[in-house]
């Protein structure tokens, strides 16, 4: 398997596990096997689900609701380490630049 990273900032994987209670290690941890995760399913992400932004190595989609939870079945997470290694790709989102109000994409209501 290759040698995946994760495209989550330093600061919002601390802020995360701290909100979570979850050890940053073990989150690192937690972050590199979603992002292989998701990787392995680009494809499939990309036919059914609008892409709102991103770069070669971080893309964002808008998706169904429950996905995190069918996401962290797949994975074997529990409880709390589902919740920040959701936090963490929702706060990457609130942080990227175009996804920033007035900055680019669309803002959380729905304007360009």
């Amino acid at each position: 398997m290759p040698d995946v990273t994760h495209p989550i900032e330093g600061q919002i994987v601390v802020l995360a596990g701290a909100q979570a209670s979850v050890p940053l290690s073990t989150l690192s941890e937690l972050i590199e096997r979603t992002q292989r995760h998701l990787v392995e399913r680009r494809a499939t992400y990309e036919r059914r689900f609008e892409r709102i932004d991103g770069t070669d190595d971080a893309v964002f989609y808008l998706v169904d609701d429950g996905r995190w939870e069918t996401i962290g079945e797949a994975l074997g997470f529990d409880g709390r380490e589902l919740d920040a290694v959701r936090r963490t790709h929702e706060s990457q989102l609130a942080c990227w630049p175009s996804t920033r109000p007035g900055r680019g994409v669309r803002d959380r209501t729905g304007g360009a």
